[in-house]
């Protein structure tokens, strides 16, 4: 008969927010070890988010995509003045 090793939690008054890089090691093997429902959760949500819409989950990028085309042509159009940055103004 195999033994099964459990793993002994203690429970102390110390608190990981104390310890930030400790409490995001923490999180990030939580979160490796449960990435299958992570994800299920993550799918879950975005259809019943687009669920209803006539373009699906295609409505999420459409947006996006069609301020970028509006900005980017009202600027070549000297409609809009967009002065030179660092960043591309889209992300902005």
């Amino acid at each position: 008969m195999q033994k099964r090793s459990q793993k002994l939690v203690i429970y102390t008054s110390e608190s990981l927010l104390r310890h930030p890089l400790l409490l995001f090691k923490q999180m990030w093997r939580d979160l490796l070890a449960s990435r299958g429902l992570a994800w299920r959760l993550l799918v879950r949500d975005i259809s019943a988010q687009y669920r209803q819409s006539f373009l699906g989950i295609l409505w999420a990028f459409v947006p996006p995509v069609a301020t970028a085309v509006g900005l980017t042509l009202a600027n070549n159009a000297k409609v809009i003045n967009i002065s030179a940055t660092d960043l591309p103004y889209p992300p902005m």
